[in-house]
């Protein structure tokens, strides 16, 4: 727990810092095919003035699953995008990686009945621009030794 704290702490930190920048929240759902029906938060920050050119984005998420049985499972991300250019519409197609922190423990368990992982993530998926303030967003992403896992999700920026 103090763990998943520091760390959605920092991803909040992270997305504050970027002054000036566009900042956005959404609920998520998502589909592991290692976890499956999974509920989070994300925060998606503009980094394009960090970066002295536009297209980069940073997103910090939290998502707990619901792999069902005694198992509790839950990610937390730390990714940078980038918006792929020159791409005409609303649909706009985005590609990233980061990192994973994945942790899976048991209940009504005695003694060691949790482990907590690092990984690497890659990343693609589209945000659709709407002429309002909200965002839908589609994601596939595969985590690499932390969750370990192919997540599908999707939500809604406000």
């Amino acid at each position: 727990m103090r763990m998943r704290s520091l760390m959605l702490a920092g991803c909040l930190m992270l997305g504050a810092s970027a002054a000036q920048a566009q900042v956005r929240f959404a609920p998520e759902l998502a589909v592991g095919d290692d976890t499956d029906l999974g509920i989070g938060a994300r925060v998606n920050f503009d980094l394009s003035s960090t970066f002295g050119t536009t297209g980069f984005f940073g997103v910090g998420e939290f998502i707990y699953f619901f792999p069902g049985g005694n198992v509790n499972y839950w990610e937390i991300n730390g990714n940078l995008g980038y918006l792929i250019p020159n791409v005409h519409g609303n649909v706009k197609p985005y590609v990233g990686g980061g990192l994973n922190l994945g942790h899976a423990s048991l209940d009504n368990c005695s003694g060691n009945c949790g482990n907590t992982d690092l990984g690497a993530n890659l990343l693609g998926g589209i945000n659709i621009h709407t002429h309002g303030r909200l965002m839908p967003f589609l994601e596939a992403r595969v985590s690499l030794g932390g969750g370990d896992q192919f997540v599908f999700t999707g939500g809604l920026y406000f």
